[in-house]
This record gives structure tokens, C-alpha cells and sequence, in this order.
């Protein structure tokens, strides 16, 4: 029997083996002393396996034209390669090919590439099949490539550089009602998804006389990364519970009432909500249509009439969708419509819901009207036309539908204060961007 080494020395078979037991674990009640008091050190070779996440895994050269070549050897680490090359005529030419390994569960996305070193700004070289902001899903191999190039014959150079990955942890941003512009700048090069919900109109008198709902609008576009959007949220028409007061439209174009007789008032009408390329609210941006990528209609406000033989109130039309609901009237008086909803052509104005007296329209793509009356306000029209939109979709409350693809509208009955996929919207209004890949 070979012999056993310990901490305390050498044991030979020929110890008796109740003494060896007690020796043995004598050792181990020191070594579960020392664990609980004092450090455990452990000699000899440990491995400990890292996860490994995402690297360079393999440099080598692709092609070569007109005499080019590589001086030395490359190299590469897990984050940078190392080039060496001669190009001895003007149009020699070296390519390298680059394999980036993600092998980890979670997406990253290039955030820069540094140059450590470059000996010589007579060669270019050109990084091809990748940009900054290109996503590397995981369990994925990305390959690239390194394109050096002269003008001048007998170049040498050496070019280090660095990429920088990180972890893809933000895909979703929310921006709910503030009362001015919001913006969002792309994080990464890809397809992401624009949500959008308009405002609602305000109440009159109380909040059983319905306003009309705001509209729901979705669709996704591709951005380049640092691509920056504008967002404008709709705010709710005020409420007009007491005829002496007035009622402000709500932000970004819902039409205002002014203070109402003691028989008759309104609400103001609910503001749209959109997302664009370029600063400003909707009724500014009428001369640049082009940059406007989805708009949602804010809804038109309840109107409400009280006199000696009765009372009488108007509910406000929804907005958003290929056009938006006209009012309605309610009671014995004169039973036409009310206000008429916003289309994709005309309506009260481009971005502008009606401020007519005591009445008001809701605001939208084009905003709706209002009546003189007791009638509700009309909805605006929602927006999805621009051509860099696609897999779009407009939806509103019992609203006039549409199957061409500018201006797909589907009619629903669903509502929720909380922002809900194709659903109209109590409330203020709420924008939703999702990075998709």
C-alpha cells in the first residue's frame, strides 16, 4: 500500500487503523475549525470556467489582390485584433475575416469600435458586414470582415482594434402624458415597434355623458442607431362640470370650449398623440407631412343641455382609425349628429380639433368639429400612410372600417385607461416604443 500524505505528515499501512481514525479525523475537525475562523488556503492547480459571453474567437486572411499580403502573424484577444500587412502596389488589397462568437443566452450589440493603434493613415481599411448599434443574437457566430486597401505602392501597416459589446438590456421605453415633446434615440441598428394612443375628450356635466375615446395605432419601422423620434402625447379635454367654466382641449390639438350659458356647455377635446422625425405638435408640422409616422386621434368632448322642458346632452365621437366618429345628440330636440370626425384629408384643421364658442372638436391627424349646441365634438383621424411604416394597423371605438394597407382600420369595442394593444383609450393618451431585432 502506497503511502498517504497529510498536512501532518506521512502515514504507512502498518499504523493500526482505529489509530489512523483518530488521526484522521482529528484533521478534519481542523480543517472545519479553520473554515468557520480562519481562511482555507488551497495549493496546487484550480480551474474555475467563466462564461464566456461574446468575443473574438478566430482571425484569419480571406483573400488577397495585387501582391498584398501580411507581414506578421495576426492576433487577437477577446475583445481586440491585431493586423499586420504590406500592400506593395497602388491597388494591392488584403481582406481578413473575423469571427465573433455570442454563446451566451442574451443578445449584445456593438457599442464602438476604438482604434488602439494605426501605424500608417496611407493604407485604409474598411470594417464590412457590421456597423455600431448591429445587434449579435445569441448562441450566434457573426463573421466580418477587415478590407485594407493603397493608393501608394510599398505601404506597410499594423492596425489594433478594440470592439466594444455590451448586453442588450433595455427593449422597451414608455412615455405616458406630460404636457409637452418627448424624444427617443435608437440604441441599436433594427426594427422597432411604434404604439400610440389618443386622448380622450372630457366629460360635460357629469361623467355618465360619454366623451368620445382615443384611438389606437401600431406599426414598425427600421432605425439606424443615435436615430432620434419625437413623441407628443395627447392630454384629455378638461371637463366641464359647471356651465360658468371653461374647458381647455387637451395637449397636442384638442379643441377648447369656452364658458358655457347656464343651460348649455361642453368639454374639451382630446389631444392626439404622434411620433415623428422632426420636433413639434401635429398642427405645426403640416407643411412636412413626409416626417409624421403614426398618429393616434384624440376623442371629441360631450356637450349637455338643461332648460325648463327637459335636458338634453351629446356624446363625443371617437377618434382615431381612416376617420373619426361624428357626436351625437340624445333627447327630443332636433336629433341630427353633432360635430363630424376628422378624415385623412380634411377636417376642422391639419392637427387641430375645433374651438367653436362653448363647443369643441377632438384633435387628430385632421381634427373633428364641434356644434353650437348641445351636440358632442367629433374624433380626429388617426395616421399610419407614411411608407416607412409597415405591419400597421389603426383601431377605434365602433368606427368606420378600412382594409387598404395606408389606412387599415379596425373597428373595436374594447376601451381601458391602462394603454392596451388594440384597444381605444379612457384617458390621457400613451406612446410605446419596442425594439424588436
Amino acid at each position: 500500500m502506497k503511502p498517504i500524505k497529510s498536512r501532518k505528515g506521512t502515514f504507512k499501512s502498518k499504523i493500526p487503523f482505529l489509530y489512523l481514525a483518530v488521526v484522521i479525523a482529528i484533521i478534519f475537525t481542523s480543517y472545519g475549525y479553520a473554515a468557520l475562523n480562519t481562511e482555507l488556503s488551497i495549493s496546487g492547480e484550480a480551474y474555475v470556467k467563466v462564461e464566456t459571453d461574446i468575443r473574438v474567437t478566430n482571425i484569419k486572411v480571406l483573400s488577397s489582390e495585387n501582391k498584398g499580403y501580411e507581414t506578421y502573424n495576426n492576433k487577437y484577444t477577446k475583445d481586440t485584433t491585431s493586423t499586420f500587412v504590406t500592400l506593395p502596389d497602388s491597388n494591392s488589397k488584403l481582406t481578413y475575416e473575423i469571427e465573433i462568437t455570442n454563446d451566451s443566452n442574451s443578445r449584445y450589440y456593438l457599442s464602438d469600435i476604438l482604434e488602439d493603434s494605426y501605424s500608417n493613415k496611407n493604407v485604409k481599411y474598411e470594417i464590412q458586414d457590421i456597423s455600431v448599434g448591429d445587434i449579435i443574437p445569441s448562441n450566434t457566430v457573426k463573421k466580418l470582415k477587415i478590407v485594407f486597401t493603397t493608393t501608394t505602392p510599398n505601404q506597410d501597416t499594423a492596425v489594433v482594434l478594440q470592439y466594444v459589446f455590451k448586453k442588450v438590456k433595455q427593449t422597451e421605453w414608455l412615455y405616458a402624458y406630460t404636457g409637452g415633446e418627448q424624444t427617443f434615440t435608437a440604441p441599436y441598428n433594427g426594427r422597432y415597434k411604434l404604439e400610440t394612443w389618443g386622448a380622450q375628450g372630457g366629460y360635460a356635466k357629469s361623467s355618465d355623458i360619454l366623451s368620445g375615446y382615443g384611438g389606437y395605432s401600431v406599426g414598425e419601422i427600421d432605425l439606424n442607431v443615435d436615430a432620434q423620434l419625437y413623441l407628443n402625447v395627447g392630454g384629455q379635454g378638461e371637463n366641464n362640470l359647471n356651465p360658468a367654466q371653461k374647458a381647455d382641449g387637451g395637449y397636442n390639438g384638442g379643441g377648447s370650449a369656452s364658458a358655457g350659458t347656464t343651460i348649455v356647455y361642453s368639454g374639451g377635446g382630446g389631444g392626439a398623440t404622434h411620433i415623428a422625425k422632426i420636433s413639434g405638435i401635429l398642427s405645426s408640422l403640416e407643411n412636412n407631412k413626409d416626417d409624421i409616422l403614426i398618429v393616434s386621434g384624440g376623442g371629441g368632448p360631450a356637450g349637455y343641455l338643461a332648460v325648463s322642458y327637459g335636458t338634453y346632452y351629446g356624446f363625443g365621437g371617437s377618434g382615431g382609425g381612416i376617420s373619426g366618429n361624428a357626436g351625437t345628440s340624445e333627447g327630443s330636440i332636433n336629433e341630427n349628429t353633432g360635430g363630424q370626425g376628422g378624415t385623412q384629408t380634411n377636417g376642422y384643421a391639419f392637427g387641430q380639433g375645433q374651438t367653436n364658442g362653448t363647443f369643441a372638436g377632438g384633435g387628430g391627424f385632421y381634427g373633428g368639429t364641434a356644434k353650437t349646441d348641445y351636440r358632442g365634438g367629433g374624433g380626429g383621424s388617426g395616421y399610419i400612410g407614411n411608407p416607412l411604416l409597415t405591419n400597421k394597423t389603426m383601431y377605434c371605438y365602433n368606427c368606420q372600417k378600412s382594409n387598404e394597407i395606408s389606412t387599415k382600420t379596425i373597428s373595436t369595442t374594447c376601451t381601458s385607461a391602462t394603454p392596451t394593444a388594440n384597444c381605444a383609450k379612457q384617458g390621457n393618451g400613451y406612446a410605446k416604443i419596442t425594439f424588436i431585432d
